[in-house]
């Protein structure tokens, strides 16, 4: 996307956030790699049937629910990159509780981390 047609700052995801993208009758898996207040840009495995302008629900894995737009489609490599307009909240997440995978995720992080650096201290 053009960078004078971004409006809002894009942060990018720490960690993994997924998703699914439906479009139509297609589903499509997506990672999501960053967000702003206005949209995010998604990755796709496969390349989706669909083009720029068309209107879909993004669903995460965290439970949250949008209704969003495709501003842009673009093959990177082996991967899908998928600009997304967000255009309403269909669902809240679940309000800041983690999931037990997401809790385990974060505990096994903090414990490598302190492992690395009792490793480099060394």
């Amino acid at each position: 996307m053009n960078a004078e047609r971004r409006r809002y700052f894009r942060s990018p995801v720490v960690g993994s956030r997924e998703g699914v993208l439906i479009v139509g009758k297609q589903q499509l898996a997506v990672r999501i790699l960053d967000e702003s207040s206005g949209g995010m840009a998604v990755a796709a495995e496969e390349m989706p049937m669909f083009g720029e302008g068309v209107e879909g629900e993004l669903e995460t894995h965290d439970g949250e629910d949008f209704r969003v737009r495709v501003m842009h489609v673009q093959q990177r490599g082996m991967a899908t990159r998928i600009g997304l307009e967000r255009l309403e909240v269909l669902r809240e997440g679940r309000g800041g509780q983690r999931t037990p995978r997401a809790q385990l995720r974060g505990r096994v992080q903090v414990a490598l981390f302190v492992l690395v650096g009792m490793i480099v201290g060394l």
